[in-house]
């Protein structure tokens, strides 16, 4: 039930899309919530996980075809936020994050 929730909160958030890209740096969320998590992505999304242990399920990897989304494996947060492949975007968005956190 309580997964649910935050799937409705994730469609609220994004008028419906889900989220097109989700990042679990832990790599716990993604282990426990593998199925919810999946739901939130919009279409053609992108989880990146720094998990090295997880196994989908066959209904999971069925949702992630259908929404041609991608689960990518991440060895290094560093090599992710300074990637040229978004141009420094995650970067900024994780000193917003950090930002926002301190002033709160």
């Amino acid at each position: 039930m309580h997964c649910e929730k935050n799937i409705d909160k994730a469609y609220a958030v994004t008028c419906g899309l889900g989220f097109d890209l989700i990042c679990d740096f832990s790599g716990a969320a993604l282990e426990t919530n593998r199925r919810s998590i999946i739901k939130m992505l919009a279409i053609f999304g992108r989880i990146i996980t720094r998990s090295g242990r997880m196994q989908l399920d066959p209904p999971e990897t069925a949702l992630l075809g259908l929404l041609n989304a991608q689960i990518n494996f991440l060895a290094s947060t560093d090599t992710f936020i300074e990637s040229s492949l978004y141009d420094g975007v995650i970067r900024s968005i994780v000193e917003e994050v950090i930002e926002k956190f301190h002033k709160s």
